[in-house]
């Protein structure tokens, strides 16, 4: 008799490899890992099924190199889930499988070795990182070397460290804790605070907690629309209350690491319960460590950003979801998905229920709450948003310096002479500074991208922002030899400089991408506590940071027309949903703020609506305008997408793929089809690429499509030089 064992490995194919289980091994489970051979390497998969078989011819079979689990590593819940995330996103169950694990599992780490302790200089030590910063970090590692015992190791920890954070350390078999906290009671582990105002709940809040108990024990989603972040954990920590009463772990899901330090405190001063983080910032060992104690119960609670979906819990009881708008839940690496959606089927699996809040709730979520499939809680709206002033600034024949009218720069003058802080909001769509001849109005461009060239002027470069290629500046026209070369477009840079010679005295700061950048080297903690007095922001994408800033009098969005006029219809979405989040944080602020759009369409209408309506106005109109012009919600898209170095195979295989799609018997009038046609970014990095948009009124019918066709694809196609993709546009951007 002999094992016949299928293997899920990390790769694209989506079938399952068949082995032989060698005689000698016994413990070999489903859901755990095997070190098997692949491709002359040796790689790591999940075994999910075992079969036996009396036909010995199969020896030919590859067989399994050794067995790395003993026991499954995802609960049975979980494991139904990720296949049915495989199925839906058509990834292959190897890829979802792996990504739900952390890092170490991924390279063979084995789980019955002693992962609670870490060896720093000879001493067994872990410091359970919570509070996460490289400051941090470094300072507790200073510490771990210079203390000589145990005893001068705690002391010099508990000076180091604000008493009010539950952090533990474990030095050799001893556990050290915060004295704040205290079980009170067997089975209860809470440490009430009372009479605080910060956990008082107004009657609006005390109803929407009562309406959301009835629904502690069973599915259910709950959107709770217009609230703030500080109003929304109040909320939060209250329902927290009854789910850990009852010994339920809770999953608490941010969008940004910055939040998690926000909320953990609170956290730490309502409840003495074990509280974990998770999140990309952590090393290897503190994200398996934070797995294991999750699967194994022994936290409570369990925060982090989009990968905190993937935690196993031994009794979820309820999953928490801030802020369900932002585009950070958006996951476009190796497997798609949208962390929104992937926590609602999880809670569906889990049968718990799950509550979002946002201020400006995304389409799909306001459409799905029309569809009764979402519960609504609205809250009213705060009348110290009439304190805000809005001042739209036609540029036409207006005196421009760098994008800069002379209104809005009187306006930060007037500010800055007050001591406030003035907040720059540059679109993350703008133009960047391109080369153009006066004369004959050349532009380089990339040769294997096909994209204009960006001027660096520090470096004195062209580069491409594609491929990175560079190249000097030319000191003439390649074409016509003039020498009258023009920089066009406006720039982070320009802006930089022209604030930097205007003010010279006033501190800049510059946020993008999740870096901050400060004149005269400020760093972080400057923002979180000496940040006072005048200063300017300048951000380009990120604006969580706004909540360091107290006393923001002045916001200003320098260009907004890139976003009015994008190719994506998602932007003006996306920019809107910016627009109000940033109205809701001033609105504690005592003193009056003035908002200024620079424009030149002011009578556009959604500056009307920004100007002079609120949200839900605006979220109206939208859909309207999206069932119109039969856009998602209303619809569903599938974007196919192919690239190769040579132009005319990558047409034709999508054309194949046109008339393979016609052909398939779920093919019907409702099907929309446009292209091939070539994508927005047409070239990049020597390849071609084209895109198909398939869109249909049925999500069910559409995914039985895309799975013959990926089936298609797999067993057809003999373009090995051709790579293609699709993703669910309707959920992914």
């Amino acid at each position: 008799m002999i094992y016949i064992v299928q293997v899920a490995l990390p790769v694209f194919q989506n079938h399952y490899f068949d082995y032989i289980l060698p005689k000698n091994i016994k413990n070999i489970v489903i859901g755990g890992r095997v070190r098997v051979p692949f491709n002359n390497k040796k790689i790591i998969g999940i075994v999910i099924n075992i079969s036996k078989t009396y036909h010995y011819s199969l020896n030919y079979f590859p067989t399994i190199y050794e067995v790395l689990d003993s026991s499954s590593l995802y609960h049975p819940v979980l494991w139904y889930t990720l296949k049915i995330i495989a199925d839906y996103y058509h990834f292959s169950l190897g890829q979802i499988l792996f990504h739900s694990i952390p890092p170490l599992l991924r390279q063979g780490y084995l789980l019955d070795k002693s992962l609670y302790n870490k060896m720093i200089n000879n001493k067994f030590i872990e410091i359970e990182n919570i509070l996460y910063n490289s400051a941090y970090y470094t300072k507790t590692k200073n510490l771990i070397t210079s203390s000589t015992d145990e005893l001068n190791f705690k002391n010099n920890f508990n000076k180091f460290y604000p008493k009010k954070y539950s952090v533990q350390i474990c030095h050799s078999k001893h556990t050290y804790t915060s004295k704040k906290y205290k079980k009170i009671g067997k089975n209860l582990y809470f440490n009430y605070i009372k009479n605080n105002i910060f956990f008082t709940l107004n009657q609006e809040q005390n109803d929407a907690v009562k309406t959301i108990e009835a629904t502690y024990n069973k599915f259910c989603v709950w959107l709770l629309n217009d609230i703030n972040i500080q109003n929304q954990t109040k909320i939060y920590l209250k329902i927290l209350e009854t789910i850990l009463i009852q010994k339920k772990q809770v999953l608490v899901l941010l969008p940004t690491i910055n939040l998690i330090f926000y909320l953990l405190p609170l956290l730490f001063e309502r409840f003495s319960v074990k509280i974990d983080i998770l999140h990309s910032k952590l090393t290897p060992l503190e994200r398996l460590n934070v797995w294991r104690r999750a699967r194994e119960g022994k936290t409570y609670i369990v925060i982090g950003t989009r990968s905190v979906l993937f935690t196993p819990f031994t009794t979820l009881g309820m999953i928490i979801m801030y802020e369900e708008h932002e585009q950070s839940y958006i996951h476009n690496e190796s497997c798609q998905y949208h962390a929104r959606d992937l926590a609602i089927l999880r809670a569906k699996q889990e049968n718990v229920p799950i509550i979002m809040g946002s201020i400006t709730p995304t389409l799909e979520t306001l459409y799905n709450v029309q569809l009764g499939k979402y519960k609504k809680i609205t809250f009213k709206e705060d009348l110290k948003s009439l304190e805000i002033k809005r001042i739209l600034v036609d540029l036409k024949n207006t005196i421009m310096q760098n994008g800069l009218s002379l209104i809005l720069i009187q306006k930060i003058t007037q500010h800055l002479q007050k001591n406030n802080q003035v907040f720059l909001f540059l679109s993350h769509y703008n133009f960047s500074p391109v080369l153009l001849c006066q004369e004959c109005k050349w532009i380089p461009k990339c040769t294997r991208c096909n994209y204009n060239y960006i001027v660096c002027k520090k470096k004195k470069q062209l580069y491409c922002r594609y491929c990175n290629k560079r190249c000097p500046i030319p000191f003439q026209c390649l074409r016509c030899d003039s020498t009258y070369l023009l920089q066009i477009g406006l720039g982070i840079e320009q802006i930089k400089n022209t604030l930097n010679t205007l003010f010279p005295d006033i501190p800049l700061i510059h946020i993008n991408h999740n870096k901050t950048c400060y004149k005269n080297s400020l760093n972080i903690k400057c923002l979180e506590n000496s940040c006072s007095g005048a200063h300017i922001l300048l951000c380009t994408k990120m604006t969580s940071q706004i909540h360091y800033f107290s006393k923001i009098t002045l916001i200003a969005f320098i260009n907004i027309d890139s976003i009015l006029f994008s190719a994506n219809f998602r932007t003006i979405e996306h920019f809107t949903q910016l627009y109000y989040c940033i109205l809701k944080l001033i609105e504690n602020t005592q003193q009056k703020v003035d908002i200024i759009l620079q424009t030149y369409y002011p009578n556009h209408s959604l500056l009307q609506t920004l100007l002079y309506k609120k949200y839900d106005v605006f979220a109206t109109q939208e859909l309207f305008t999206r069932k119109c012009m039969l856009l998602p919600p209303y619809i569903h898209q599938v974007f196919f997408c192919a690239e190769g170095y040579n132009n005319q195979k990558v047409y034709q295989f999508l054309k194949k793929i046109i008339i393979f799609l016609q052909s398939d018997s779920s093919y019907n009038s409702l099907f929309r089809m446009i292209g091939p046609h070539p994508s927005l970014k047409s070239k990049i990095k020597g390849r071609y690429r084209w895109t198909i948009i398939i869109q249909h009124p049925s999500r069910l019918i559409l995914y039985r499509l895309i799975k013959n066709t990926r089936q298609f694809i797999c067993t057809s196609s003999n373009e090995h030089n051709i790579k293609w993709n699709f993703f669910l546009y309707s959920e992914n951007n």
